[in-house]
């Protein structure tokens, strides 16, 4: 089922990224140096010498339960990004997710895997999804299409109801990412997140979550309609599907395509 609702008419959603441990502050200092601005950053760790390398404005030392809760109080969405597997972030990220979570806020964790799946598990009953990824620059990319669905300039903008009724309590997910120019630019794009590696096939998924970026002239509704076609040919028939189209005219003549996949069965 298609959501092609063009219209946000929701205000901004107010959204926060907490970079846990070494990887984490090293994803928000990637972030910043990429001139994400679409959310306020925050970096938590047990040792106060890691936090000096963290170019946030915000920086908090783990012990100190009542800032993190004052921090993130009154936040909408909150990504938690981490490497999990490390000692700080495996034992932080939960106990931040649960805060989170308890503040009311959609609650991401995008996390770097290095050989956890206990400690993935241990986390995802605390967060709303849990997407597993290999590096920053892939980290960087999933959540900015993740917010640019709602703060981004668009074609087709979903609201941040929309992103709730995809995310909330959906468990592990998995993303895919794809770019191409030219002619068919949104197909190759398309094709090419269908077959990223860390995306790991879209069947079984109960719902996908695609993201279509470009300049405002380098692709159309017809195109994106006709590649969100291909992919709900991907997934079961009852897949619940929702897309949006950002402008990005940094982008060129290049089409991005970003596929989000999550409540997958068993």
């Amino acid at each position: 089922m298609f959501n092609f609702d063009n219209e946000n008419s929701e205000s901004p959603a107010k959204i926060k990224v907490v970079g846990i441990g070494g990887s984490g502050i090293n994803a928000v200092n990637y972030m910043i140096e990429k001139n994400f601005d679409c959310a306020e950053f925050i970096t938590i760790d047990t040792d106060e010498k890691a936090l000096e390398n963290s170019q946030a404005l915000c920086k908090i030392k783990f012990e100190d339960r009542a800032e993190i809760e004052k921090e993130i109080a009154g936040s909408d969405l909150i990504f938690i990004v981490a490497g999990i597997g490390g000692i700080t972030a495996t034992k932080i990220a939960p106990v931040i997710a649960e805060i989170a979570k308890s503040a009311g806020a959609l609650t991401v964790a995008v996390v770097i895997k290095e050989n956890a799946d206990i400690e993935i598990k241990n986390l995802v009953p605390r967060a709303d999804t849990v997407i597993t990824i290999s590096g920053d620059e892939i980290l960087f990319e999933t959540v900015k299409a993740v917010s640019g669905l709602v703060t981004m300039p668009g074609i087709v903008n979903l609201d941040f109801t929309d992103l709730k009724t995809i995310l909330t309590d959906s468990g592990n997910a998995f993303v895919g990412i794809g770019e191409a120019s030219g002619e068919k630019a949104v197909e190759k794009a398309s094709k090419i997140a269908l077959n990223f590696p860390a995306l790991n096939g879209v069947q079984g998924a109960g719902s996908i979550l695609i993201s279509f970026t470009g300049a405002a002239n380098s692709f159309s509704m017809q195109e994106v309609h006709e590649a969100s076609m291909t992919i709900q040919d991907a997934v079961n028939e009852d897949a619940e599907i929702m897309w949006g189209m950002s402008i990005d005219e940094n982008l060129g003549d290049t089409v991005r395509a970003t596929i989000i996949a999550t409540r997958f069965e068993g």
